[in-house]
């Protein structure tokens, strides 16, 4: 059992490292920092990974088609939990890509570890009163 546990820590920093040294500049879709939503905006959806990530990677054309369907009516904004980590701290996240969604009031009203579809993404928002365009 001491053996499985000591492969296990090594296993784990060597992918801290790996994840840490591979870190890579990127274009944010929102660089802000969340502020209190204006009325127009219903839902914040952040994602939370890192560029080197390759699940985080497939979620760019879905955050980006979901903010182009939905406009206004939502805020989606990606942190890189490598570049960003005290922003990144406060979602408590376990893996990447995680996502995040805020209600008006900025209250998470759901989270989803992994690839999160754009089907599926829909079917939240539109749950939520947002009307796609």
């Amino acid at each position: 059992m001491k053996n499985k546990s000591k492969i296990f820590i090594v296993l784990l920093v060597l992918i801290l490292c790996f994840l840490i040294s591979s870190c890579n500049n990127s274009d944010n879709i929102s660089d802000n920092n969340i502020n209190p939503i204006d009325t127009i905006t219903k839902v914040t959806f952040i994602e939370l990974g890192s560029v080197s990530c390759i699940p985080c990677q497939n979620m760019r054309p879905v955050m980006d088609s979901i903010q182009k369907k939905y406009g206004s009516q939502i805020l989606v904004k990606f942190i890189d939990v490598i570049k960003n980590r005290e922003e990144a701290e406060q979602y408590k996240i376990r893996l990447m890509p995680t996502q995040v969604f805020l209600d008006s009031a900025n209250i998470e009203f759901y989270r989803h570890e992994g690839f999160f579809s754009e089907d599926s993404i829909h079917i939240l928002l539109q749950s939520r009163g947002l009307i796609c365009k």
